[in-house]
């Protein structure tokens, strides 16, 4: 397995959307439970899709803690254990002795996750009492607008990339914004490829912009990486 971001440390800024105040059941029509099932759908699979590109690279994420996020997150990193002796990389590439996860708390007024204790007692997960200092990029998924004065601060120094098409404040943020640009490359291919123009196929096959996002996570693992030996 490729190490490329040992020695790094990715933040994850990261939220669900804010939900929308709604009065009357009447009001919950099918299309708006579809929209927010979908918001929620791609929000979750980028992140999943950003924690197992850092994660199979020998990277290691950051986060604030969050009630949906922080056990998501340390379910990914038990898919990645401490590898057994015989597999162990060379002497110049130490194994891992830091947690998979470093895990800080959550904005004033924003609950945590009640499982954070179990996890980092059992090494998946780093709790510490404040976010890190330095990181090598910032990833920016979803999130609520109120929070995008803290997601714009100025003295986010290192690269920052924003998948916009999450919505929310990761739409706004400044950032490289690179999945849109993917989208439009992968979809101008799938537009070559024959297909059966059929609505109802259309709707039994779930949105193809979710396969993007691993996608978009190795070209971003790609732009962050040191150059060189790759091994």
């Amino acid at each position: 397995m490729s190490a490329r971001l040992r020695g790094m440390t990715i933040l994850l800024v990261a939220d669900f959307l804010e939900d929308v105040a709604v009065e009357g059941e009447e009001a919950w029509s099918e299309e708006l439970v579809r929209t927010r099932e979908e918001e929620m759908v791609r929000i979750d699979e980028a992140v999943v899709s950003l924690a197992r590109a850092v994660l199979s690279e020998g990277g290691r994420i950051a986060f604030a803690d969050h009630p949906l996020l922080t056990p998501l997150i340390g379910q990914i990193a038990a898919e990645y254990p401490e590898p057994v002796e015989l597999e162990r990389p060379r002497p110049e590439e130490p194994s891992r002795e830091v947690a998979l996860a470093l895990v800080f708390p959550p904005a004033i007024g924003r609950r945590g996750s009640v499982e954070l204790d179990w996890l980092s007692s059992i090494g998946l997960v780093d709790s510490n009492s404040k976010r890190p200092g330095t990181w090598d990029a910032a990833v920016f998924i979803g999130g609520q607008e109120a929070q995008l004065p803290d997601w714009n601060a100025s003295d986010w120094a290192a690269p920052r990339f924003s998948i916009s098409s999450t919505g929310g404040a990761a739409g706004l943020v400044n950032g490289d914004s690179i999945d849109e640009s993917l989208w439009q490359e992968v979809s101008s291919l799938r537009s070559d490829i024959p297909r059966q123009d059929s609505s109802e196929i259309e709707e039994l096959v779930p949105e193809f912009r979710y396969a993007v996002y691993p996608l978009v996570m190795a070209r971003i693992v790609d732009k962050i990486a040191p150059k060189g030996d790759l091994k």
